[in-house]
């Protein structure tokens, strides 16, 4: 089982892979006008980001939790 820190690690990885390049796909590969371009763009630079974080808060208090019910 990996530490907190691992899986945050994770997921700062996974976030500076994939905002960038669902942004270079939005802008330079989809058939779509200005403003929905603008509307994915928002989406992929703020919603994304926000809900990886809001999904590590609800894992690190689920395993703090976890770990705290233990008794060594």
């Amino acid at each position: 089982m990996f530490s907190l820190d691992v899986f945050k690690k994770i997921l700062l990885i996974f976030c500076a892979i994939a905002v960038p390049s669902s942004l270079l796909a939005i802008w330079f590969g989809a058939d779509a006008t200005f403003n929905e371009k603008i509307v994915l763009s928002v989406v992929f630079c703020l919603v994304m980001p926000l809900s990886i974080f809001i999904f590590y808060k609800i894992v690190s208090f689920f395993f703090k939790k976890s770990h705290s019910s233990k008794k060594y």
